[in-house]
């Protein structure tokens, strides 16, 4: 019966510290807990704290009551840390909610046209800087074997 009581105790402190934690994304159904933590990310973002930004969006976002504007702002704030694909995936999620508007649905539009524009250019940085290598040894390979 004492080995019961414990484990029941045990199991109920373990609920809670997940409820607490963890899970309160999931279950906390206040709007006034993700807009707090929606207003604090987009302070921190005012001030260029991007990391902070991004964790306090990320969790106003993935609350179970989290607006498109959470998304739309997370993704905002990845796009200032210069991380297009996750501002991508941000964007496009709120893209595809209820109430996604011209400028959310414009803003998944453009980082997926600069996440491609961005792309080429990688490859054609590259081709380029390859095509240089090999100018480069043909240009020595040219000298060294050039009479003086």
């Amino acid at each position: 019966m004492k080995f019961a009581s414990i484990a029941a105790a045990a199991l109920m402190l373990a609920l809670g510290l997940a409820g607490s934690t963890i899970l309160w994304t999931r279950i906390n159904s206040s709007r006034d807990a993700e807009a707090g933590l929606e207003r604090a990310g987009l302070d921190s973002l005012e001030r260029k704290e991007n990391a902070r930004a991004i964790r306090l969006l990320e969790t106003a976002a993935h609350m179970k009551t989290a607006p498109v504007r959470a998304w739309y702002n997370l993704g905002i704030a990845y796009q200032h840390a210069k991380k297009y694909d996750e501002a991508l995936t941000a964007y496009e999620h709120a893209a595809g909610m209820p109430g996604a508007d011209a400028e959310i649905q414009k803003a998944a539009r453009e980082m997926k046209e600069y996440r491609v524009r961005k792309k080429e250019y990688e490859f054609r940085k590259k081709e380029f800087e390859d095509r240089t290598k090999e100018y480069e040894a043909f240009k020595q390979k040219m000298e060294t074997n050039t009479p003086h």
